[in-house]
């Protein structure tokens, strides 16, 4: 039986740094993740929300250009 020094329970955006730090100062990492490698954050919360909402914010800043005198063209 393999013991571990270190046991990081979730592989979020704290989770997997925390994980490597401890493996690149020799300890001996357990990594438990119940779902997708990640977690929620990166996968489909906080990051893929961030994106959408940029995208968002940038195409509405473009339909109001044509008020300062400019004509954006949106392709598809």
């Amino acid at each position: 039986m393999e013991t571990a020094d270190v046991i990081v329970i979730g592989s979020g955006q704290g989770g997997v740094p925390l994980a490597a730090d401890f493996g690149k100062a020799g300890r001996n990492v357990v990594l438990f993740e119940r779902d997708e490698l990640g977690g929620s954050c990166i996968n489909y919360g906080c990051t893929p929300s961030k994106a959408f909402l940029a995208a968002v914010h940038a195409a509405g800043r473009a339909r109001q250009a044509a008020k300062l005198g400019t004509h954006p063209t949106f392709r598809r």
